[in-house]
């Protein structure tokens, strides 16, 4: 009975192990561009809705550790929607001339790893400016 027993809980430890080592390698190891596109929306809503993020690609990422806390910065270029008109000269994510204008945006992100997963921290894009007349 108590080798019965034994057997079963070493079975339920060997589940529950390869269960967690399932969650753990399912788990994205480094942000991705969906949480570098959740961020630069963040950043487009604080700067007043200026606009909208239409497209995000992943150009470059690099890990670190500081202090024993994972960090990643990432790099992407990005077309936004311009939902409303702001001036040159202006610290924004994109220069919006006219509402409806599709702007091309680079730019980078750090991103710290926290108990909730990826956090972005604030970095204000750089606007292509290469496509303005």
């Amino acid at each position: 009975m108590y080798k019965l027993n034994n057997r079963y809980r070493l079975r339920s430890l060997g589940v529950l192990l390869t269960v967690g080592s399932i969650f753990l390698a399912c788990s994205p190891a480094n942000p991705s561009e969906a949480d570098a596109m959740k961020a630069l929306d963040a950043a487009c809503r604080r700067q007043q809705n200026l606009c909208k993020v239409k497209s995000l690609h992943k150009t470059d990422g690099q890990a670190s550790e500081i202090s024993k806390v994972n960090h990643y910065r990432l790099s992407y270029q990005a077309e936004v929607e311009c939902l409303r008109v702001n001036f040159p000269g202006a610290v924004a994510i994109a220069l919006c001339r006219k509402v409806g204008d599709v702007r091309k945006v680079t730019g980078e992100f750090e991103f710290v790893q926290s108990e909730n997963g990826w956090q972005a921290k604030e970095a204000i894009p750089r606007a292509d400016l290469s496509d303005l007349r």
